[in-house]
């Protein structure tokens, strides 16, 4: 993902990816620290405001829904039987750590979008938006 049309914005760069010619990343605004989806390619289906050759998208559940639609490993699958492990980060901010401890062990399916019902009334949550 080209990021020179981007001042302003510091790019979140473990969170780029490409999947079938279209960028997708988080940026972070550098004033006011605000983050925001970034697409770069194809843009149908995401709301925001063209920035150069990107388009500069405001973290709602609309644009998660068509960020959904576009990657396929971001949208929730049954398990079945499967080996897995509930990450319940009511912050968000231990994801990083959990994914790291993940990958050391390939044959677990991580669960990261686990909060419980108490944890929801607790953050004022709905499980959407933990999804989101």
């Amino acid at each position: 993902m080209a990021t020179d049309s981007l001042v302003g914005f510091e790019i979140i760069a473990r969170s780029t990816v490409e999947h079938e010619g279209v960028g997708y990343g988080l940026v972070r605004g550098q004033a006011d620290r605000t983050r925001y989806l970034v697409v770069q390619g194809d843009t149908t289906g995401f709301v925001g405001d063209p920035h150069g050759d990107m388009l500069l998208c405001p973290l709602t559940p609309g644009n998660a829904a068509a960020l959904r639609a576009r990657l396929p490993w971001l949208t929730p699958t049954p398990l079945g039987l499967h080996t897995s492990a509930g990450f319940g980060d009511r912050l968000g901010v231990a994801t990083p750590g959990h994914i790291k401890a993940v990958e050391r062990y390939p044959g677990i399916a991580p669960i990261f979008a686990q909060q419980s019902v108490r944890e929801n009334a607790r953050t004022g949550r709905t499980p959407q938006q933990v999804l989101d």
